[in-house]
């Protein structure tokens, strides 16, 4: 190579490094995506090892959305709240005579719950509520239909067992395992999933204790072999959940992962809470081709067939810069 060729070769390299300098300063890239969420089998969707019909006899078959019964339960709950409440000391020690009102409304609130659980799906954001999302891992609609399962696990078990009414207790207990099976079937929202999985277990735990006292120790234990093998399948399922949440639990978001979680997980929950969180990536120091690339994306969103996605981006480009300051570390 002649002096004459070098220096053309050498100058065509700086003028390479120039151009890449440049593209980085002046027309940088978003960022990608992380090891954690690139690795194989991260977007699949998470299931509990264990059927349902093992703990209930059978597989929850009504054509109806079992939103439409639980729906009329939140409503009698929320109308009565504060009775209810006032009398869960006394109904669950038994005492009875004077909430005949109370427990009139337990037990109507129990029924529709019992109608719910008889059906195959339930889509009860979609449905029901305020038919709006929060940029937030926790949602007032989900709240309302949570609290009143809750109601009858902590009030209206405990009294039908205190008054040894151990087949009523059972099915009531039954009906609510299928309802935060529901919960969890409707892949539509991170807590609505958290919330079904905590009633499922509580329900197991009234499913047990309504196994009437008499009962010999052998078929006890027969009665609770479905429980047992449920239970450490939802104890999986929560551990992988748990973990996977991982990436929403601490600011700032790691934006590539949020964008790919978004974009590609086969589960509606983890694309629902990836939308809802680039609502929080507005406002976190994010590189211009970051803010650039996370307003497409919830303009993408927006345009979504499915629902949720698109109640997550209203959610997300309503979010304000007073909300985030609001809410700190936290969401």
């Amino acid at each position: 190579m002649n002096k004459i060729t070098g220096i053309i070769v050498g100058v065509i390299l700086l003028l390479v490094v120039v151009g890449v300098v440049l593209k980085l300063v002046v027309f940088p890239s978003p960022d990608g995506a992380t090891t954690a969420t690139s690795k194989s089998g991260y977007m699949d969707v998470i299931k509990i090892d264990a059927n349902m019909s093992d703990v209930l006899g059978e597989t929850p078959s009504g054509s109806d959305n079992a939103a439409e019964h639980y729906e009329k339960a939140v409503e009698i709950f929320q109308a009565n709240r504060n009775e209810i409440t006032a009398s869960a000391a006394s109904l669950r020690r038994g005492e009875d005579q004077a909430y005949a009102s109370e427990l009139k409304n337990l037990q109507e609130i129990a029924s529709h719950i019992a109608q719910g659980a008889k059906q195959a799906n339930m889509k009860y954001l979609t449905k029901f509520g305020s038919g709006k999302l929060q940029v937030s891992k926790r949602q007032d609609d989900v709240e309302r239909l949570g609290q009143t399962i809750d109601t009858m696990i902590k009030i209206l078990g405990p009294y039908l067992i205190a008054k040894e009414k151990f087949t009523e207790a059972s099915a009531l207990y039954h009906s609510i395992f299928a309802a935060g099976g529901h919960m969890i079937k409707a892949r539509s929202q991170y807590q609505m999933t958290m919330y079904g999985k905590d009633i499922q277990f509580d329900a197991m735990n009234g499913i047990s204790k309504s196994i009437p006292r008499d009962t010999d120790k052998d078929e006890a234990r027969k009665l609770r072999a479905p429980l047992r093998n449920y239970i450490q399948a939802l104890n999986d399922f929560r551990s992988d959940y748990s973990k996977k949440m991982e990436i929403f639990e601490k600011l700032p978001f790691p934006a590539g992962d949020v964008w790919n979680i978004a974009e590609n997980d086969k589960d509606r929950v983890w694309r629902v809470q990836a939308i809802l969180a680039m609502g929080i990536l507005k406002f976190t120091r994010q590189s211009k081709a970051n803010v650039t690339r996370n307003t497409a994306l919830i303009e993408k969103f927006l345009n979504s067939k499915d629902p949720l996605e698109k109640a997550a981006a209203e959610a997300a480009k309503a979010y304000s810069k007073p909300d985030f300051n609001h809410a700190g570390t936290t969401w």
